[in-house]
């Protein structure tokens, strides 16, 4: 048993004692700012809802604005911003929060949402299953919670529900409750029991509670260390653990002396696996881990070593863009859906609504990571799919068994991506494609001594850029630039087979002359290649047409490079 502090998580509240009259004038002052700061600060707040829908609910809030409590007015104008369905935009807290209470309970979702703190004379229900908060289920709560909560995916949505979900003005303002008292339905198995809590004041110094965490057997080794922004250890003999917790530098440690760390360790070990656990990074600089990331490429050349990126909802913002380069290293995910969206609204800034002291935090730019990498092309403002989805078990919680770690353990050297072979072929997967074909010819290797610019240098398909462009197989498309993330049309692949085929000396006689429909449509510069590949058979017609601005599947093009060789 443990005291529990009542600590009022800050995340959408902003409370004031007393409204006067005078403050009626200001509040409507405040709204319109609100409004028309974030419609000239935001790159786009009209992107998944219309002007028509943010003018509405602006009218609704000014409808009865002085009769709000201040909790109600900072919700009010949470929910205006929440409407922007970014995650990086959000109404913060002001000084004074003397109005809430709370219910000395929280949840934690373990294959489902389960009781994870209760008052001692509730503990026989720790880790049950929560059905309903009174009476309504958990997806009803989700979604009526969902209007003042920022977020561009679920995954997000969820996550943060579980900081305020015992908030008791929260609650009230959703619809949730219409008194003081709160019940939480819970069932384990076949039993089915109706917990009735009462808000506390958040001036009591403390509520007696327990967790479900002390009923853990132990606590796993990779355990998020809250002291410590990243650290390593080997697990086994096999597997080498990275905990990355933030994007910035540890003053006492600099990423560069870290990555040093890492080296020694794996030169002086054999190991066949490297995990990077961000499951408990929300974000940062993203360019904090570029020393590391310099670290394994470079070991990566030289051993037979296997990266695997740990993922789930708390990885966020410049964290999952740190995943998308672990990604385009070739690394495995493992874990569940980020809490971070790939393409995502960012670079945060924010101004201050005047006379109230509360700060407005938004987004300054959108970021396309399909733009920089190719493992971004699949995604758009969506969370990051694991190629391995593991979920904490709950057996395995109270076990004090890490689900995911313990499942990497016991299948290293055996993980494999998920990538979707549906997906149209890029410059860089195609060049990595060509490059590994040709190792397997053993053919004779030439590289241009620059990697081209955008071409980042732990991405799994860096030498094979180089390769590409030496030997003039996929030309850059201006000076330096090879556009790895681009996709390729049909007619841009036949001339690089063309190319490619050369390279390898491996021409097959040309079968008949086939025509095309669609001739005219061929650019001038593609036309020999395109007649030279249709004719071997490479580049199939398709109702008579070559559809030379259409793009290629992964599939298909590993099906035609399996005819080439």
């Amino acid at each position: 048993m443990k005291k529990l502090m009542i600590i009022i998580l800050t995340v959408l509240l902003c409370a004031f004692t007393v409204v006067h009259a005078s403050e009626i004038t200001e509040r409507e002052k405040n709204l319109d700012f609100l409004y028309e700061t974030l419609k000239e600060s935001h790159p786009n707040i009209f992107y998944s809802t219309s002007e028509k829908e943010f003018i509405k609910r602006k009218a609704e809030i000014k409808k009865n604005i002085n009769e709000k409590s201040n909790v109600e007015y900072a919700l009010d104008l949470q929910s205006l911003v929440a409407m922007v369905n970014d995650s990086h935009t959000n109404v913060n807290t002001g000084p004074a929060l003397k109005d809430v209470n709370i219910y000395p309970f929280s949840i934690r979702h373990i294959e489902t949402w389960v009781l994870d703190v209760i008052g001692t004379e509730y503990e026989e229900y720790l880790g049950w299953e929560i059905v309903a908060l009174n009476g309504y289920d958990m997806k009803t709560v989700k979604n009526k919670m969902a209007s003042i909560i920022s977020h561009d995916n679920d995954v997000w949505l969820q996550r943060q529900l579980r900081q305020i979900i015992n908030v008791k003005e929260i609650l009230d303002y959703v619809g949730i409750i219409k008194d003081d008292e709160l019940e939480i339905t819970v069932k384990k198995e076949n039993q089915e029991k109706t917990i009735s809590l009462h808000a506390v004041e958040t001036s009591a110094d403390t509520v007696d509670v327990v967790y479900l965490a002390e009923k853990r057997s132990q606590q796993p080794k990779t355990t998020k260390d809250k002291s410590k922004i990243y650290f390593s250890m080997p697990l086994d003999g096999n597997v080498y653990y990275i905990q990355y917790n933030a994007c910035k530098e540890d003053k006492n440690l600099p990423m560069e002396t870290f990555s040093l760390n890492v080296q020694k360790d794996l030169e002086s070990n054999e190991y066949e696996t490297v995990v990077i656990d961000l499951r408990n990074n929300t974000g940062g600089s993203d360019g904090v881990i570029m020393p590391l990331l310099y670290v394994l490429t470079e070991y990566q050349k030289n051993n037979d070593i296997q990266i695997v990126g740990l993922i789930g909802e708390n990885t966020f913002s410049s964290a999952t863009i740190n995943v998308m380069m672990i990604k385009e290293m070739g690394g495995i995910l493992v874990g569940t859906y980020s809490g971070g969206s790939v393409d995502h609204y960012g670079a945060v800034d924010q101004f201050e609504l005047p006379h109230l002291n509360i700060q407005v935090g938004h987004s300054t730019k959108y970021i396309e990571i399909d733009s920089l990498f190719d493992s971004g092309i699949p995604y758009g403002i969506e969370p990051i799919k694991p190629d391995i989805i593991k979920e904490q078990t709950y057996d395995d919680y109270i076990k004090g068994i890490d689900t995911a770690v313990h499942y990497i353990e016991n299948n290293t050297g055996k993980l494999q991506a998920n990538d979707d072979k549906s997906l149209y072929i890029s410059r860089g997967k195609l060049a990595h494609l060509l490059y590994t074909m040709s190792l397997e010819n053993n053919q004779p290797l030439e590289y241009a001594k620059e990697t081209p610019k955008d071409v980042f240098f732990f991405t799994y398909y860096e030498e094979a850029s180089r390769w590409a462009v030496k030997n003039n197989i996929i030309v850059g498309k201006s000076s330096n630039v090879f556009a790895p993330s681009d996709l390729l049309t049909r007619e841009e692949l036949a001339v690089v087979l063309d190319r490619f085929v050369s390279y390898l000396n491996m021409e097959p006689a040309e079968k008949q002359q086939l025509s095309y429909s669609d001739g005219k449509d061929i650019s001038i510069w593609a036309k020999d290649s395109v007649q030279k590949i249709v004719n071997m058979g490479y580049l199939e017609l398709e109702n008579e047409k070559f559809n030379p601005k259409s793009h290629i599947t992964i599939e298909k093009l590993e099906n035609i490079l399996e005819n080439i060789k």
